[in-house]
């Protein structure tokens, strides 16, 4: 990681930077992340995915006022965009304003815009106002989309954790960690 940063470090290719934003959002170092992901933004200004790819790192900082700033900016420029949409969702998700995020990807959903990200925070938000056998059908409508995807599987654990079903939370969990063995929540629920 170094070498990369000082090897390509007065690079003109965005992509050393999207790369380099990638490793670092990885690495919870979520400052520096969006410190590369700002570079390449400046190198390719009309490409709206820096934008939304900021936005994220933001929302992960709890940063929800200029997590929403770039949401906006993406949907300024792309008037259908499904990716700034989403993003505005999950920050209000984020925001712990469950009701509020439910009705705005309900409302992606009826456009037929099918996401697993989307079907996840349907899933956690109908989850959070204890809606428990509609969460399930969402995590598993994205696993359905997604077979094998690690949110999908911890968002079940944690809906058979609701019921009192231990055993099959179990299972779940260990299925996302399976899938994915750095997906901290998956341990967190076994």
């Amino acid at each position: 990681l170094k070498w990369m940063e000082k090897t390509f470090k007065d690079t003109l290719d965005e992509r050393v930077y999207i790369v380099l934003g990638e490793i670092y959002r990885d690495m919870n170092k979520f400052e520096l992340a969006r410190e590369m992901l700002e570079k390449a933004s400046a190198m390719d200004p009309a490409n709206m995915d820096y934008n939304v790819e900021i936005s994220d790192v933001y929302r992960e900082m709890g940063e929800y006022g200029k997590a929403r700033s770039h949401a906006r900016a993406v949907f300024k420029t792309w008037r259908t965009s499904e990716d700034a949409e989403l993003a505005e969702a999950l920050i209000l998700l984020a925001e712990k304003k469950y009701a509020e995020a439910e009705k705005y990807m309900r409302k992606m959903a009826r456009r037929e815009i099918y996401d697993e990200d989307l079907f996840v925070g349907l899933g956690q938000a109908c989850l959070a106002q204890n809606k428990v056998a509609e969460a399930e059908r969402f995590f598993i409508k994205a696993m359905n989309l997604k077979p094998g995807y690690e949110d999908a599987y911890v968002g079940l654990g944690l809906v058979y954790l609701a019921r009192d079903l231990t055993g099959e939370a179990e299972k779940s969990f260990r299925k996302a960690a399976q899938a994915d063995p750095y997906c901290e929540e998956a341990w967190l629920g076994l």
